[in-house]
């Protein structure tokens, strides 16, 4: 498996755990739980998505040469492609949410047709930015971030359209946005910090340590998540219990 399928892999138990609440709500009437459940599950696929994304692609070089510390010269050209694809990954979490939504609401043909207009843009994109010499294989991730971001926002504004009630993320996105933000700073000031005094390797574990703390902290401290919120997610009872000893 690849770096950028990675944060990928912790959409689809969130996806399997959170759509059949969707569909019950709705199957039942209940449409204002059936949009509260499927703002929730966006929600929570950002929760996710962007910490893991966003730190792929500021500490893109430290982490390959982390993991690749025999090919340093390989690692260091890899290094663009993962800061591109760090981004294109959170699109990836993005359309799987999405693209869940909107089958539990009976619309599975929907993400069939944006995936396809997808892997147009990727295709098109493809063919003016790699056969371009001064651009070449760098051009490739680019494709790959465009192909995501139109899929994904296609199913957003599809969701927009067909679900019945609008789903509410209660200024959860600011929040996200400024706590991704403050992580990504933790994690490329504090490699910059402690490469000075210590190894690449053990700077880069320490810097995405210190900037995973940050990103938990402001989560919890912004009330991003609510504890109901919490519960639906696998082993979620435990998650309450530790976080809300209270």
């Amino acid at each position: 498996m690849t770096l950028f399928a990675l944060p990928a892999s912790f959409m689809y138990p969130l996806t399997i755990s959170l759509v059949p609440s969707i569909s019950a709500a709705t199957a039942a009437g209940r449409g204002e739980a059936a949009a509260q459940n499927a703002a929730s599950a966006l929600k929570l696929a950002m929760v996710v998505a962007l910490p893991v994304g966003v730190g792929m692609s500021v500490l893109a070089g430290p982490i390959l040469h982390l993991l690749y510390p025999a090919v340093p010269q390989t690692a260091e050209a890899a290094s663009y492609h993962l800061r591109i694809l760090g981004i294109a990954s959170v699109f990836v979490c993005l359309m799987i949410a999405t693209a869940g939504i909107l089958q539990a609401y009976g619309k599975e043909r929907i993400p069939v047709i944006t995936l396809l207009a997808g892997g147009g843009v990727k295709i098109a994109a493809n063919y003016l930015l790699v056969t371009n010499p001064a651009i070449s294989i760098h051009g490739a991730p680019i494709g790959t971030l465009l192909c995501y971001a139109v899929i994904a926002g296609l199913n957003l504004l599809a969701i927009v359209r067909v679900v019945p009630h609008r789903l509410s993320l209660g200024g959860a996105a600011g929040k996200l946005l400024l706590s991704t933000a403050a992580m990504a700073a933790a994690a490329r000031g504090g490699y910059g910090l402690l490469s000075r005094h210590m190894g690449s390797g053990g700077a880069t574990l320490l810097s995405i340590l210190a900037a995973g703390s940050v990103y938990v902290l402001l989560v919890l401290c912004l009330e991003v998540l609510r504890r109901e919120e919490i519960l639906q997610l696998p082993k979620g009872e435990k998650l309450v219990k530790f976080l809300f000893k209270s």
